[in-house]
């Protein structure tokens, strides 16, 4: 019996190992395109984003956001962590520009009302 599923074993290795070094060699392997967060993404990937704002009203971040998007800044918000690193609730939201965008954001937001 150890024997019979030795062969069926080292006869799946072979198999497997044959379809994919001709995939592989027929370039049709999926590339890897990061994390799967990138694909749900609704903004597309500009580098890297700054946190440009951080307040505890869903309110007042909608507003900032909408005055970032009337001056065409790609942002987006997020909740923060529920929890802190000693099991404190956090309430939260920050909202987050390309770095290339971070002063211009920065401006737009010292010029609102307060």
């Amino acid at each position: 019996m150890p024997r019979l599923m030795f062969t069926y074993l080292i006869f799946f290795l072979a198999i497997y190992f044959a379809v994919y070094y001709l995939r592989k060699r027929k370039g049709e392997l999926p590339k890897d395109s990061g994390s799967s967060r990138q694909k749900f993404r609704a903004k597309p990937d500009k580098g890297l984003w700054t946190q440009v704002y951080d307040t505890d009203s869903l309110d007042e971040v909608k507003q900032v956001v909408a005055r970032l998007e009337e001056e065409e800044i790609d942002c987006f918000y997020y909740e923060q962590g529920r929890k802190d690193v000693h099991g404190n609730l956090l309430k939260g939201y920050g909202i987050i520009v390309p770095r290339t965008s971070t002063s211009r954001a920065q401006t737009v937001i010292s010029r609102l009302p307060v």
